[in-house]
Parts: C-alpha cells; structure tokens; sequence
C-alpha cells in the first residue's frame, strides 16, 4: 500500500501541479484580457473626451442659438402684442368712424327736414310767381289784337300803346320767358333731388 499511496500522491500532486499550472495560464490569460479591457477603456475614454471636446462648442453654438431664438420669441411676442394693440386701435377708430357716419345722416336728416319744407314752399311760391308773370304776358302779348280803343284818343288805347312800345315789351317778354324756362328747369331738378 505504500506504493499505491505513493502512486497517489505523485498523481494528486500532478494534478495539484496542472491545476496551478492552468491556473496560472488562466490568470496569466485573464491577465492579458483584463489588459485588453483596459486598453480599449483607455481608448474608449480618450474616443469620448474627444467627442465631448468636439460637441463643446457645438453645444455653445446650441446654447448662444437657443438663446437667440429665446431672444427672437420675446420679440416676437412683443410684436404681437403692439400688433393687437394697433388692431384694437384700429378697431375703436372704425367703430368712431361709423358713430360720427351715423352722426353726420342724423344731422342731415335733421336738417334736411326742418329746412327742407321751407324751401319748397319758397320754390313753390317763386314758381307760382313765375306762372303769374308768364300768364300776364301772355294775356298781354295775345289780348292785343280783341282790345276795342276806349277813347278816341291813341294815348290812351292799349292798342296802340301795344304798337309803340311792342318791340321793346316783346324783347323783354321774350328775356323773362328764357329766365322762367331755366327757373323751371332747376325747379325741376330740385323737386328730383
């Protein structure tokens, strides 16, 4: 038994031996893994301190453009605000506007019927005046030709006063006929207003 226990303990202490030996491997091994990982840590670390020093100013640049439009936006709601104070400006001076329009026909109206009625009865009395006027002449114009002479004496005959003063009566009746006849044409156009 001495030499199988023997035998035992070469073959325990060889795998004691291999066990430690590949233990060794393995921490050599992981050794070099561990290696590796912080290698490519360390480049990990430098690829990112070099993004980050590579975004820095792009996130300055952000920052200064956020602040602009920031800046742009307070303008703008600034703006907006003179905007819709103009419109409600605008708004009050169109509702003025209409109140003074409205005023104005009022006061037209007013106006219109207080004098209105006296002046066509100031038109209609002209006009009747005009009528009379023309009538007269026109009685005196053909009423000369059926007067019998009331006396023998010519002064006092219309008929002959007619003769004598004729022409002149004539181109007066004719002077008068043309001032009625633009008296009626603006009556006319007065009655139409």
């Amino acid at each position: 038994m001495t030499e199988t226990l023997q035998i035992t303990t070469i073959i325990t202490n060889l795998i004691i031996a291999i066990t430690f030996i590949s233990l060794i491997a393995m921490i050599v091994k992981l050794t070099k893994w561990v290696k590796e990982l912080d290698d490519r840590i360390d480049n990990l670390s430098n690829e990112l301190k070099g993004i980050r020093e590579d975004t820095k100013p792009l996130l300055d640049t952000s920052k200064v453009f956020l602040d602009k439009v920031n800046s742009i936006t307070d303008k703008l709601d600034g703006i907006t605000g003179k905007v819709e104070g103009a419109v409600d400006s605008a708004k009050g001076i169109v509702d003025r506007g209409l109140e003074i329009a409205d005023d104005v026909v009022m006061f037209e109206k007013k106006i219109k019927g207080s004098v209105e009625p006296q002046v066509l009865d100031t038109i209609n009395t002209y006009a009747a005046i005009v009528k009379g006027v023309k009538v007269f002449f026109d009685r005196l114009k053909n009423g000369r030709g059926n007067h019998k002479p009331s006396s023998s004496n010519p002064a006092l005959d219309l008929d002959f006063r007619a003769k004598v003063y004729g022409d002149e009566i004539q181109e007066e009746y004719d002077d008068i006929d043309r001032e009625l006849n633009e008296v009626r044409k603006k009556l006319d156009e007065m009655k139409k207003h």
